[in-house]
């Protein structure tokens, strides 16, 4: 079934909404984070969001939370902050990325047609 663009929209806007109703309950930073990578995928419609944070001394970004990863990785991974990664090139250009996942099966790695993340930074 195909969903119309206004029916998205209102799906984004009640997610948005039970984002807010949550943050007003919480007071742990974690479990915040936790929620919006969470909200952050199902409002995309994709597998995989995270939550970056800019060490600025060591030009990289620790993945603080995630959505999507394998488990282990969370609060381990780092991410150059160069435009070569989608956050770096999100943070340094202030422009949206969309990234597509690249998949190994059967000894060969090939890229799959869908969107899978989307990276969005602001630098202040």
């Amino acid at each position: 079934m195909q969903v119309s663009e206004f029916e998205q929209r209102l799906a984004q806007q009640a997610l948005i909404a039970e984002f807010g109703r949550f943050v007003l309950k919480s007071h742990d930073l974690e479990t915040i984070l936790t929620e919006a990578v969470r909200i952050a995928a199902a409002g995309l419609g994709t597998s995989f969001a995270k939550v970056l944070q800019w060490l600025p001394d060591e030009n990289a970004f620790p993945l603080r939370e995630a959505v999507g990863w394998h488990p282990g990785v969370v609060r381990r991974a780092r991410i150059g902050g160069d435009l070569a990664s989608a956050g770096g090139y999100a943070f340094r250009t202030c422009m949206p990325v969309i990234s597509t996942i690249w998949r190994r099966s059967s000894g060969s790695t090939r890229r799959s047609s869908w969107p899978s993340m989307a990276s969005v930074a602001r630098s202040t």
